[in-house]
């Protein structure tokens, strides 16, 4: 079988968010994967074939068009069908940023999403691949595309019933772009409607505007990023696409009553 792995940082167990490997896999017959007691967090798309998973004394199916989620703290053990072998793109990561996450979304429960990350693991790898990133902003950004991932996630696993197809490709839209500048004319050019009609439909399935709403991932990201590591408010800032952070502190206290600092001092 043929691996292509993308190059990643150290791994430094020490802090809450680590990059353990990231790749794609051409598997055959031979390929297995068993971890005892897992200490990664593993996202898997499958793009070609099919294989089984065995975790917590269940198995499961994965076949193309799937994701797979993997939490730390389990037995895993995976392997492709030797007639129909995989292809799959993916990410292993560790820290206790990203373990919180998981929880958070109530996503150590769900094995198997029906939904396509491939453009979102795609992105993550691209991040890695960038050569210019000082380590800590190459983390940062990494982890705001690790929680879009889960984010996405959880919006699959748990879609509203009737919604509509529109609002619901807005809001998966934003999702899974959490650290960047979303336009009404981008959403509206999604579902084919104009700005105004793209709110009002929004808005009747979700009680929000999609800015609102895409404001609320951003806080909700940044509030994880404050408590759970030690990125300056800078960094955090310019890691949500922020274009300051005093724009930025301001939003924050607008929309949790404190500013930024204020709040990881009260969480220390």
């Amino acid at each position: 079988m043929k691996e292509e792995f993308v190059k990643t940082p150290a791994v430094d167990r020490d802090k809450p968010f680590s990059i353990e490997n990231a790749g794609i896999s051409y598997c055959d017959g031979s390929y297995a994967i068993y971890r005892e007691k897992s200490d990664v967090a593993v996202i898997e798309y499958i793009l070609e074939g099919s294989g089984t998973i065995e975790t917590n004394g269940k198995t499961f199916s994965a076949v193309k068009g799937d994701t797979y989620l993997l939490v730390p703290g389990e037995k895993h053990r995976y392997y492709s069908s030797a007639d129909d072998p995989w292809v799959k793109i993916w990410i292993n990561v560790t820290g206790s940023l990203a373990n919180s996450l998981i929880r958070t979304y109530g996503l150590d429960n769900q094995i198997i999403f029906k939904c396509n990350t491939k453009e979102m693991i795609e992105k993550f790898h691209g991040i890695l691949k960038d050569d210019s990133l000082p380590l800590e902003t190459l983390l940062s950004k990494c982890s705001i595309c690790f929680h879009e991932i889960l984010l996405f996630l959880f919006e699959n696993s748990n879609c509203e019933s009737g919604v509509s197809e529109d609002a619901q490709k807005i809001k998966n839209y934003i999702d899974s772009n959490i650290s960047e500048n979303i336009s009404m004319d981008n959403l509206a050019k999604l579902v084919f409607k104009s700005p105004s009609q793209t709110i009002r439909i929004f808005k009747k399935q979700f009680g929000t505007t999609p800015y609102d709403y895409h404001m609320k991932n951003r806080i909700t990201k940044a509030i994880s990023l404050l408590g759970g590591t030690n990125m300056s408010v800078r960094e955090i800032a310019f890691g949500l696409g922020f274009c300051d952070e005093h724009y930025f502190s301001s939003v924050f206290k607008k929309k949790t009553g404190k500013k930024p600092t204020e709040f990881r001092n009260i969480k220390k």
